[in-house]
């Protein structure tokens, strides 16, 4: 009866002993053999300020928390977490041994100053070899941007193997995804990268090489099924390759091949490190639906950095009317928008050029116009012009001011 009864009680006091066990055990003795052991796994100084905690259930983990690591002599690598875990084995555990199988930051804040002085500074450096750590609930900060959420792996196995990262994360609320390869320099000093993000039905992927010069050099393709996910312009699925380069100050994409929505074009972009963050966009089409352009701008939320768009189009439809050779550039920064070398033809053969600035709810353009017969690009438009004589509203030219508000239109000039 007694063995029965033991029986029936070990499968209960063994999981028992195994959950009050680590607590019986003074694991603060061990906390230089922790800090040294995730330094051998990071490949730099890792400090323990917070208290340990052991648990063999559901399997044997060592937990640290308020851990900081890189800094030694004087290096901050800008890196601190929340929690360090560490998966152990459990036979050697039960002989005294810690043997991690798996390393996880919870709650890590690593800030990377962006941009390095280099891009040639993103080369793998040597120590990074044997390593194996993955980062949960984390926030990273590049320069001025800020990924919340991350989750992400970085490997780095042995010195002439790749360092292979993957993982996910959240910017500006919008969830996104992402995988890099980094290969190891080369005799001649090149080290190869792939990188590729997908986010809100949109993916993007760089392949090319970080030269010994300094500087990324390749290609880049991007493609989804809706624009307006991804900036101010109207829903339409999206491609576009071409040539990428990256330095320190700036990063350009150019001699693109666009295709929105089934029309071709031409493009380029350039994002700006130095001395302020700037995005500057070209896009030469063959043809724009110009009211759609216009609904998606008005729109649109104040971008968080400038933005200059430069857009050229043979031909754009507005209002049921044929533009030609639309030319112009768009510059937006916080809440004023600038509008430089407008430019196009209106039906009736009429050449207009036009400039201006936004304040407030309030946009002042200077126009130019001239053309051959004044009733036919008027009548274009829906203007009532049969009331007037037929030999009347011919050729003309001129210029004037123009102040468009919320409920008004005014024009204080006009010869």
């Amino acid at each position: 009866m007694r063995k029965r009864f033991l029986l029936l009680l070990l499968p209960v006091a063994l999981p028992l002993a195994a959950w009050i066990g680590p607590r019986l055990f003074d694991w603060e003795s061990q906390r230089d053999r922790v800090a040294a052991i995730a330094s051998a796994r990071l490949g730099r100084m890792v400090t323990v300020e917070g208290p340990l905690r052991v648990t063999l259930l559901p399997q044997p983990m060592l937990e640290a928390d308020d851990v900081r690591v890189g800094e030694e002599d004087g290096e901050t690598l800008g890196v601190s977490a929340r929690v360090l875990r560490l998966r152990l084995g459990l036979v050697p555990l039960l002989s005294g041994r810690l043997e991690p199988r798996d390393l996880v930051l919870v709650g890590a804040d690593i800030r990377l100053p962006w941009p390095p002085e280099s891009i040639g500074a993103l080369r793998p450096p040597p120590w990074l070899t044997g390593f194996d750590a993955r980062v949960e609930d984390s926030r990273v900060e590049v320069g001025g941007a800020v990924l919340e959420g991350v989750s992400a792996r970085l490997a780095a196995p042995g010195p002439l193997d790749a360092i292979r990262t993957e993982g996910s994360f959240t910017w500006r609320g919008a969830p996104a995804r992402f995988e890099a390869v980094l290969g190891r320099p080369g005799f001649d000093g090149v080290a190869t990268l792939d990188l590729s993000v997908a986010a809100q039905g949109a993916n993007v992927s760089a392949r090319g090489a970080l030269v010994a010069e300094g500087g990324f050099e390749g290609r880049i393709e991007a493609s989804g099924g809706d624009l307006a996910l991804l900036m101010a312009a109207p829903a339409s699925p999206f491609r576009a390759t071409g040539r990428v380069s990256v330095t320190g100050e700036v990063a350009a994409a150019d001699d693109l091949v666009i295709d929105l929505g089934g029309v071709t074009g031409r493009g380029a972009a350039t994002f700006r490190f130095r001395p302020e963050p700037r995005l500057d966009i070209a896009l030469a089409m063959a043809r724009i639906d110009l009211d759609a352009w216009i609904a998606a701008l008005r729109g649109a939320q104040t971008p968080p950095l400038p933005v200059g768009l430069d857009l050229s189009a043979e031909a754009a439809s507005f209002r049921g009317q044929t533009i030609r050779r639309l030319r112009g550039g768009i510059f937006r920064e916080h809440e004023r928008v600038t509008l430089t070398d407008i430019s196009a033809v209106l039906p009736g053969e009429a050449e207009i050029e036009a400039s201006g600035a936004t304040a407030g709810n309030r946009l002042e353009l200077a126009l130019r116009f001239t053309g051959p017969s004044l009733r036919a690009t008027t009548a274009a438009f829906g203007l009532p012009v049969d009331r007037f004589d037929p030999s009347r509203l011919r050729a003309f030219e001129g210029r004037a001011r123009l102040v468009l508000e919320t409920t008004q239109l005014s024009v204080p000039e006009l010869s």
